[in-house]
């Protein structure tokens, strides 16, 4: 891939984009070219607070920026946007969030995987960074911690964030972001498990690093609870939306059992908090996917 795309979609955290920009102009390329890169930040924000924060990275370290405001609220809308305004001859687009900063070599790792396996899509790793003042318990459980597996693994599904695409396998299969979930906050799993099921292969690339820093009003246990609930919400959407009646059928005896599991480990909470949350993070997740089959939707 010769001609390569960053999208970014943004909304009024300027000191993160900036931080972020930074991170993307000082990408290394060692094995490989130096691709043709074009930045597309897409800015959520109805006052367009990015585009200062854009022109300002852009003769800094002249960068190809290209800002855009999309005034439609949703974070489906905004990558829809991203994916309707890629250059011309673009042949590869990679996301990354804009709480989130790659590490030197992140897009490479992605391109080499690519180039290695012939994927359609390349899933990067996501390191998360926690900020100094989280509590013991938080540090100790590892809740902000995301799978990980054996190098150029094959998925089933994934987030969006930190991965590459393949624009003319998304293009081939009319692939679009599904805006009717709004800030539903499942546009991204549904999006890449549709991808699969369409036929679409999906690698992991253990390289391909990206750093999640972590606000420090996330690290409590309400917000732990409410995002979990939350992905359960999610896993119900994407099943009943994929698979319908079967889909939700499966879903719900899986929160049956994420229930259960939950109860089961509530005793292990006296071992200390990070357990105690555990297992309520279970019961929440559980209550969610049932939420969610019921046609709960949180923003």
């Amino acid at each position: 891939m010769q001609i390569v795309a960053i999208g970014i979609i943004t909304r009024k955290r300027p000191a993160e984009l900036a931080r972020l920009l930074e991170a993307v102009a000082a990408l290394e390329f060692k094995n490989l070219p130096v691709p043709d890169l074009s930045v597309i930040v897409v800015d959520n924000d109805d006052s367009a607070s990015a585009t200062p924060i854009c022109e300002e990275a852009a003769k800094k370290y002249a960068l190809k920026i290209a800002c855009l405001h999309e005034p439609k609220p949703g974070i489906p809308q905004a990558r829809n946007r991203v994916l309707d305004s890629l250059p011309d001859g673009c042949e590869g687009l990679a996301w990354i969030d804009d709480d989130e900063t790659p590490a030197p070599g992140w897009l490479e790792s992605l391109l080499l995987t690519h180039k290695g396996t012939g994927a359609d899509i390349v899933l990067g790793s996501v390191e998360a960074i926690l900020p100094d003042s989280a509590p013991a318990w938080v540090k100790k459980g590892g809740f902000f911690n995301r799978r990980r597996f054996i190098d150029r693994a094959s998925l089933t599904e994934g987030a969006a964030d930190g991965c590459l695409m393949q624009v003319n396998s998304i293009r081939h299969h009319n692939m679009r972001f599904d805006e009717s979930l709004g800030n539903a906050g499942s546009a991204d799993t549904l999006f890449l498990r549709w991808a699969e099921k369409q036929g679409l292969r999906m690698v992991w690339s253990p390289e391909a690093l990206i750093r999640e820093h972590i606000a420090p009003d996330r690290c409590r246990l309400g917000w732990l609870v409410k995002k979990h609930f939350r992905s359960g919400i999610t896993l119900a959407i994407c099943d009943t939306k994929l698979d319908g009646f079967l889909g939700g059928h499966r879903r719900f005896w899986l929160a049956l059992s994420k229930l259960a599991q939950g109860i089961l480990n509530l005793p292990i909470g006296f071992e200390g908090m990070h357990e105690l949350t555990r297992a309520l993070l279970m019961l929440s997740r559980g209550c969610g996917m049932l939420a969610g089959l019921a046609g709960v939707r949180l923003r």
